[in-house]
């Protein structure tokens, strides 16, 4: 057990660091944001608002300014979406998608978490109060996708440039893996540097992309990658761009291989293995084949070039060496025993909306996290907010489920997406069992998810919209 000395004394630590955070330039940080957010705010008026928002979903992976506040992304963010609500105030402006359920649950759960405030040490309070903001706003994502996603190209549109995202953030991956542990920033500028590897040598090192970690990151290409397979062979006909798409799904695979983590593999062959029966199912046996063999084959070619020629080499030496002894893995044993004795201690409302420095338990846990978004949720907020975020998730699945009945148009180029959709959802699900997406440190992964429930959220009224016009253009 911690002595409570201990604990005084990384709460003191914590405390002086936020204060050095505080007085180390977060000024000029704000002030750059600001400057920011009214050129976003005032180019909504200018410029047709799709495209911006289609411009900041490719953003997503790269936070370019991050603080304890949050991150420039997200002050864009929050000024675009009030110059929305503006522009759009004339229309009929949707919370959600004919479901009020998925926003009443999820800010339930915003309320749980102010509930779980009240147990927040002293010394936490700015860390979670800010956290509690960031978290509501991820809302915002889902609100713009439901408003902005109202025809069948609106969808196309935007799936072409998470796709440019995906491109930006391998070319960063390069980049990373050529200057491994050295720094490098532009112009001088720290929050223009690029993240440099993770790990302390040359030896342990791998590759995290724009991300802060290397969960967040795979999730990130692992459901990228279904995403982008589904439009090589769904919606793109030409031959040419066939060849284009299926070299920017090779290239995604490698930086997945180096990046070392198992967890990534895993859920890429298990999202693989559920896209090949959705394609035999929806699409044809022929598509399911030819992607059983062509991601085989990708996957081996990648693993062979990254292995053979990076030092970021260690993915299948780590599977090898892994031992399981219940529901952990060796390099995390003990952890979710440990955080559900805890869990029974405050089984309620949690222990406050963020995990930080847990009380009372092991020292070598001290800030190791259960990596189990379901044991988080636990600990965090209690059974009452468990309850409202496993409603809020099953309402989204809902939204898809619901616009598949309706997903009939003879005239719609997205064949079956809302079921290739309820597919991402089981992978992210599965995901989840080894990280915690709402994590403060993985909030520009919380972004690209609530994105994509806005689009789950959004297919309903695209089917409705399609059969409205059938016969011509979704």
């Amino acid at each position: 057990m911690l002595p409570r000395a201990s604990l005084g004394r990384a709460s003191s630590h914590l405390k002086a660091k936020v204060n050095n955070q505080v007085m180390g330039g977060h000024a000029t940080q704000l002030l750059i944001g600001l400057l920011f957010a009214i050129c976003v705010f005032l180019l909504t008026f200018l410029c047709e608002e799709k495209r911006i928002f289609c411009i900041l979903a490719c953003m997503i992976p790269f936070q370019i300014i991050e603080s304890q506040y949050g991150s420039l992304n997200f002050v864009m963010t929050v000024a675009f979406s009030v110059a929305v609500f503006l522009k759009l105030r004339k229309r009929a402006v949707q919370i959600v998608s004919a479901g009020t359920i998925v926003t009443y649950a999820f800010f339930g759960f915003i309320l749980v978490e102010m509930l779980a405030f009240s147990q927040t040490p002293r010394v936490l309070w700015k860390l979670n109060f800010f956290y509690i903001i960031n978290m509501a706003g991820n809302y915002l994502m889902l609100f713009l996708a439901v408003n902005l996603i109202r025809r069948e190209e609106d969808l196309i549109r935007l799936i072409y440039w998470l796709s440019v995202g995906t491109l930006f953030v391998d070319l960063y991956c390069v980049l990373q893996g050529t200057l491994g542990l050295h720094r490098y920033a532009f112009m001088g500028i720290n929050e223009l540097s690029l993240k440099t590897v993770r790990g302390d040598n040359l030896m342990t090192t791998r590759i995290i992309g724009p991300f802060i970690n290397t969960q967040s990151f795979v999730g990130y290409l692992v459901l990228q990658s279904m995403l982008m397979i589904y439009c090589r062979l769904v919606l793109v006909q030409e031959k040419a761009k066939r060849w284009i798409w299926t070299l920017l799904i090779f290239l995604t695979m490698g930086p997945l291989i180096a990046s070392n983590t198992r967890a990534g593999l895993l859920s890429f062959i298990i999202g693989m293995l559920l896209l090949v029966m959705f394609f035999a199912r929806y699409i044809g046996i022929g598509k399911s084949v030819s992607l059983l063999v062509a991601s085989t084959v990708g996957l081996a070619i990648s693993s062979y070039l990254v292995i053979t020629y990076t030092s970021y080499n260690r993915l299948f030496q780590r599977l090898s060496n892994t031992e399981v002894s219940g529901m952990e893995v060796d390099t995390r044993q003990g952890l979710i025993p440990a955080f559900l004795k805890e869990i029974a201690k405050e089984p309620l409302i949690g222990h406050r909306p963020m995990y930080e420095i847990p009380p009372e338990i092991d020292m070598q846990l001290l800030l190791s996290p259960p990596h189990n978004l379901y044991i988080y949720l636990l600990y965090t907020t209690g059974i009452v907010g468990f309850s409202f975020f496993v409603l809020f998730l099953f309402s989204v699945f809902l939204q898809a489920y619901r616009a598949g009945r309706f997903w009939t148009g003879e005239n719609m180029r997205l064949k079956a997406f809302p079921k290739f959709c309820i597919v991402l959802f089981l992978v992210f699900l599965i995901q989840q069992y080894f990280i915690e997406f709402i994590r403060w440190e993985t909030r520009d992964y919380q972004q690209y998810i609530f994105l994509l429930f806005g689009v789950f959220c959004a297919l309903p009224n695209i089917a409705v919209h399609c059969r409205t016009t059938e016969g011509s253009q979704c």
